[in-house]
């Protein structure tokens, strides 16, 4: 394998040169018979740099050749490096160990925990919920009962208070006598009736006596 910079350096000195060819084939054209032997000189010298141009590239061809090489095989062993860390990891992954099943383990008790904190939490505020709408409730009929008994002894209060007054201003004394004299009359009726049916069987007895 030839050395890269002097490669580079060949093929410089080799476009330099076929810069040069035309100028040097009209000089050659140019001479006069005198100077056969320079033309002949120049026509060896563009033969050697064909051949050399001609063998450069060659070498050329046969680096990139090598250089493809090189990189085909430089993948190869990239892959089959890779290949073969990816079975060691598959191999070494093959088994749990006790420190694998330690740590799953842990992870499927942490799981439980958090499932269980999560249901208690649950629990609790359901729980929580229905004893304060159960606390409420209590508390709504203590408070409608004791309103309800504060309101009774209020209106017997009240009721007597505004009978005593009545009565003493004397407004109620015309119902009462009212009253009391339907109730007499009531009574006297209830007497007169009673007696009229006694004496209606009196009269019957003797009648049957007769």
């Amino acid at each position: 394998m030839f050395n890269t910079l002097s490669l580079f350096r060949s093929l410089c000195f080799v476009f330099i040169l076929l810069g040069f060819n035309p100028n040097i084939s009209v000089a050659a054209t140019q001479v006069s018979p005198s100077g056969a032997h320079a033309t002949i000189d120049a026509e060896e010298n563009i033969n050697e740099l064909k051949s050399l141009l001609g063998k450069q590239e060659r070498e050329i061809n046969l680096l990139r050749r090598e250089l493809t090489t090189l990189k085909e095989r430089k993948e190869t062993d990239d892959f089959n490096s890779l290949k073969d860390e990816v079975k060691s990891i598959n191999d070494e992954r093959g088994y749990f160990s006790y420190a694998d099943m330690a740590a799953v383990s842990i992870s499927v008790v942490s799981v439980l925990i958090t499932v269980l904190g999560i249901v208690v939490a649950i629990l609790s505020f359901w729980g929580y919920r229905n004893i304060q709408k159960t606390v409420q409730a209590q508390a709504a009929n203590i408070a409608k009962a004791h309103a309800a008994e504060a309101v009774s002894l209020a209106i017997q209060d009240i009721a007597s208070e505004e009978l005593k007054k009545i009565i003493d201003e004397g407004n109620l004394n015309k119902h009462l006598q009212d009253a009391v004299d339907v109730i007499l009359r009531s009574q006297r009726a209830v007497i007169f009736s009673k007696t009229s049916e006694l004496l209606n069987e009196i009269d019957q007895e003797e009648d049957e006596h007769v």
